[in-house]
């Protein structure tokens, strides 16, 4: 009978590899913010990439990130990105934009504590960062709505459960609001 014998670096080498996959594809995505790992068709959904430098700043030009179709997300040029605790998030970040107009595509509590009648949400998270200094431009579609009507944007805070900053602003003749994002979290628009 033959054995064979494997070495204790052979060994290493295989734990840290299935250790370095088992956190593949987790972290920034808003799971944790009582999302679903399954994501239900009513959601638009787009990957991409940031690149900050090691103070936590993005390039001297605007970028936008990569956004579902109704939705735009523009991050000024030398904008800090921080996480909650305020250090700086530097690197090669990993963003992920979606866009829904369906409220049962939401985190749970978000959708007992709506402050108005529901229009659509757009969330953006960019790995572990909280905020954007200076706050990023959003632009989405709202196409259930009409030019000129006024319509209220919150933004959902997950420590507390409730949607909060109420920014009111109104349809553009194209059918869009847009406005200024300072955290990464889920955005609603509100009648």
């Amino acid at each position: 009978m033959r054995t064979r014998s494997i070495t204790i670096p052979a060994l290493l080498l295989s734990a840290a590899i299935c250790l370095g996959l088992c956190g593949c594809g987790g972290g920034f995505d808003q799971g944790s913010a009582g999302g679903s790992s399954t994501q239900p068709s009513t959601v638009s959904s787009a990957v991409g990439a940031i690149a900050t430098d090691s103070w936590g700043y993005t390039g001297v030009n605007a970028q936008q990130l990569t956004s579902p179709a109704k939705a735009q997300v523009v991050v000024e040029g030398r904008t800090l990105l921080e996480d909650g605790l305020s250090t700086v998030v530097s690197g090669f970040d990993p963003t992920v934009v979606k866009y829904s107009s369906d409220p049962t595509t939401l985190p749970s509590p978000a959708q007992v504590s709506q402050p108005g009648t529901f229009v659509s949400y757009v969330s953006i998270a960019i790995s572990t960062a909280w905020t954007a200094k200076p706050a990023m431009t959003v632009t989405m579609q709202v196409p259930t709505l009409t030019s000129g009507q006024a319509v209220t944007i919150y933004f959902y805070d997950p420590g507390t459960g409730k949607w909060v900053s109420p920014q009111p602003t109104q349809v553009t003749s194209s059918g869009e609001v847009t406005f200024q994002a300072p955290v990464m979290s889920f955005y609603g628009v509100f009648k």
